[in-house]
């Protein structure tokens, strides 16, 4: 009996170390995701305009985390300012409005679109079953930053057309 404790032990421990290897590896596999796109806009005359546009997406992750701490709102009501959810929401939003970049049918488009925002969902439960952050944390986050978002690429958008 004590082997099947030891080994059920040593499964749980492997399985933490490799969700959080998991979770580190996150962040920086968008910001190369990120690189790759804007690197294919540079090639396309576009580069400016949407390195100014992710370097304000990402930002904003910033700003809210120093309002955060300056005014203790997320405290106020027991939570906690996610920065890994605001900087992987900002980055997959960046991927997600530049996959047209790339000379791919729709259909695949929108499968790597979903294959995105399926990925920070997977994040967001990772962080959750590590202990890293509440779905309160990161649902409220998220909601602080899509505006953000919306309003940058919307409007950096929108204008790169005009």
């Amino acid at each position: 009996m004590r082997y099947i404790y030891d080994l059920m032990n040593y499964l749980v421990n492997s399985m933490e170390q490799i969700g959080a290897v998991l979770a580190d590896v996150y962040t920086p596999l968008l910001i190369a995701g990120c690189i790759t796109l804007l690197i294919k806009q540079y090639r396309q005359s576009a580069s400016w305009r949407c390195t100014l546009l992710s370097v304000l997406a990402c930002a904003g992750a910033y700003v809210f985390m120093l309002l955060d701490e300056a005014l203790s709102i997320w405290p106020s009501f027991g939570a906690d300012y996610s920065t890994h959810t605001a900087i992987a929401v900002a980055l997959v939003c960046i991927i997600v409005c530049m996959l047209p970049a790339w000379p791919l049918p729709r259909r695949l488009h929108t499968a790597w679109r979903w294959l995105t925002v399926g990925s920070l969902v997977a994040y967001m439960v990772l962080m959750k079953l590590m202990h890293y952050h509440t779905f309160l944390d990161m649902v409220t986050t998220v909601l602080v930053m899509l505006p953000w978002l919306l309003l940058t690429w919307r409007r950096g958008l929108v204008q790169s057309k005009a």
